[in-house]
């Protein structure tokens, strides 16, 4: 009973299911510690890891775990499709990656901010040495 092809088919289906409140459960913990560091007005290193490391293994499981066709035969793959809609492991997938794609561009403004800082301090630094050769002669 336990080696079928429906029932591996539900395994499969659970699987995803399962990974899915996983992925939708981590993302709202992390976008709630960076809303809190955001409050504070500073992100802390381990919070900008989190949604890096969030991201590399959602695209992780969508591009190695998931797939849309589990079988080749056509009623296999209705009863399939029937069970990830029941489940709603499209849409939920589809919110999750919507989540996702959010925290990564927050990390790209995060890292352009970090860039940006870091341009400005070099172009004071470079006003303040040219200032000195400029009154040295050198």
């Amino acid at each position: 009973m336990f080696d079928t092809r429906y029932y591996l088919m539900a395994v499969v289906a659970l699987f995803y299911r399962a990974t899915v409140l996983d992925f939708a459960e981590r993302t709202a913990l992390t976008s709630k510690r960076l809303y809190n560091d955001y409050e504070d007005g500073k992100y802390s290193a381990e919070n900008i890891a989190m949604v890096g490391g969030l991201r590399a293994q959602f695209l992780h499981f969508s591009n190695y775990w998931h797939f849309d066709e589990l079988a080749n035969k056509d009623e296999e793959i209705e009863h399939f499709e029937m069970m990830c809609r029941v489940y709603r492991i499209a849409p939920m997938k589809a919110e999750i990656e919507n989540e996702v794609e959010k925290l990564n561009s927050m990390l790209t403004e995060y890292y352009t901010r970090q860039s940006t800082e870091a341009v400005n301090r070099l172009a004071v630094v470079s006003m303040v040495l040219g200032a000195g050769a400029v009154v040295t002669g050198f």
